[in-house]
């Protein structure tokens, strides 16, 4: 994780299958004051959306 790249993985379960699964997400044109809130952010965002993201991919754990 960075404060303008974030990326999570996990191992997972796909069709009974051993699998992983991966999100990225980036922001770009970043202020140059701002690298702190960017990060704060990116980890509040990933919080949220990748168990969501995940459970609507259809992956178990």
């Amino acid at each position: 994780m960075s404060d303008i790249n974030v990326v999570a993985v996990a191992a997972c379960t796909r069709q009974g299958e051993a699998d992983r699964f991966v999100v990225q997400a980036e922001r770009f044109h970043p202020r140059p004051d701002d690298a702190v809130k960017r990060l704060e952010v990116l980890a509040g965002f990933l919080a949220v959306y990748f168990p969501a993201a995940k459970k609507s991919a259809g992956r178990t754990s």
